[in-house]
């Protein structure tokens, strides 16, 4: 090597290990392919960095002749290492024996052309070789890590790729930059958006569509009552459950003394029921006004009582009319009319003939304009008010079948004790001979 030759070489190995104590100086995004000649060592540029595209050494620094690349390092500084100028270096790792400005760490290997390929594909540092066009010279080191927050690492200098062998420094263009801050570190992502809470669970109440613990049944609004008969009165809606007996309908009014005597008269009140006559399955509908006072001692009053039926089957008859049928008939094939003024006696009728099961709807008004203080539906299990006197209506209803689900969640049943629609009886079990049939379709 000539005393030239040899001085170049330490001026510029002086220059790169120089600069490594500025690493994060420098710019690792312009850090300069520093020249085609050799590869500007120093590392991939880290993830996003790449050392930019840097200029091809501005070249310009196509390097003259170059000369054989010399070592960077020196004993004092860099153990491991041997002196400048010999053609082989045995790095040890974890040793700084190669401290290009864009090297960090050498790994163990025998690199002939100068110092080891320090954790990258470096090289002879860029020196133009024999003349090369200033290298990839620096992918910016490793430095384009920026740290964790984007730092631009310690690479910054472009590899000081691309001196360009003797001939111009790769166009001064090889240092990598101002390279400096990658950049602030990211900001932290805005914190997800909370779940939003579960659905509400269900009631478990009957009627809300879900079959809940202790329930048959749960249509939500489909749920309904069916009863065989039923009264839609101004207090609610109850089942009409017949009076049964063993005679006609007739016999169980049992007029004499141009009254009523069924048990049931009362002073002061009109009553309304269904009764059934078992040996035949008739089913009547009675109403019996005041109270006979032969049999009673009790004296009613003067009454004047009016009633308007309508929506009557047309198979319907009147089988009584106290007293006569002027006072009380079918004026038409659905409808009927009652008329009654009497003293000291009761008074009113009885229809027969309802089909029973049947599916019908009868609307009942009545007018009190004096001796009626209150007019009360019979439904065998309980007694309901309708008016206290004065004018009133109601609504009578038969079904033909059950409901699926009844509104208390459960399944309507032969042998539950409850007349639905389609049942003529229900004793409350499923055994023949005893007044009422296994099936609940017939009195036997």
């Amino acid at each position: 090597m000539s005393s030239r030759r040899g001085w170049l070489w330490v001026a510029l190995w002086a220059i790169a290990c120089g600069r490594s104590g500025l690493e994060s100086e420098d710019d690792a995004a312009s850090g300069g392919q520093g020249g085609s000649g050799g590869l500007a060592g120093g590392g991939a540029g880290g993830n996003g960095a790449f050392g930019g595209a840097g200029g091809f050494g501005a070249v310009g620094g196509v390097g003259g002749s170059g000369g054989a690349i010399g070592d960077c390092c020196v004993p004092t500084m860099t153990p491991g290492c041997t002196a400048p100028g010999v053609a082989a270096c045995v790095c040890q790792t974890d040793s700084y024996c190669c401290e290009h400005a864009w090297d960090e760490q050498c790994v163990q290997e025998v690199d002939t052309l100068g110092c080891g390929s320090c954790n990258g594909t470096g090289g002879a540092g860029g020196v133009g070789g024999s003349g090369g066009a200033g290298g990839f010279g620096g992918f910016g080191g490793f430095g384009g890590f920026g740290g964790t927050g984007g730092f631009g690492g310690t690479g910054g200098f472009g590899g000081t790729g691309g001196f360009g062998g003797t001939g111009g420094f790769g166009g001064t263009g090889g240092i990598g930059g101002t390279g400096g801050v990658g950049g602030t570190g990211g900001i932290g992502g805005v914190g997800g958006t909370g779940g939003l809470g579960g659905t509400g669970g269900t009631t478990g109440k009957c009627g809300d569509g879900v079959l809940g613990p202790g329930e048959q049944c749960d249509l939500g609004a489909l749920n309904a009552n069916r009863p065989a008969i039923e009264a839609v009165l101004p207090g609610g809606t109850f089942p009409a459950l017949p009076l049964d007996g063993k005679s006609t309908a007739a016999l169980f009014y049992n007029y004499s003394s141009a009254s009523s005597h069924t048990g049931l008269e009362a002073l002061g009140t009109s009553r309304l029921f269904f009764y059934r006559d078992v040996t035949t399955g008739t089913l009547s509908l009675f109403a019996i006004h005041g109270i006979d006072f032969d049999s009673s001692g009790q004296q009613q009053p003067t009454t004047n009582v009016s009633f308007d039926i309508s929506g009557l089957p047309a198979v319907t008859i009147v089988t009584v009319a106290d007293d006569t049928l002027s006072e009380f008939n079918k004026s038409s094939g659905s409808t009927a009319f009652g008329a009654w003024q009497f003293t000291g006696n009761s008074d009113g009728g009885v229809l027969s003939g309802f089909p029973f099961p049947g599916s019908w709807q009868v609307t009942v008004g009545a007018t009190f304009s004096a001796g009626i203080k209150a007019w009360l539906f019979d439904a065998v299990s309980s007694l309901q008010t309708i008016s206290q006197g004065g004018s009133a209506k109601i609504l009578l209803r038969a079904y033909a079948s059950p409901s699926k689900c009844r509104l208390d969640c459960t399944v309507p049943s032969c042998g539950d004790g409850r007349l639905d629609g389609g049942e003529i009886c229900d004793d409350k079990n499923n055994v023949g001979g005893d007044g009422c049939s296994a099936d609940c379709k017939a009195l036997k």
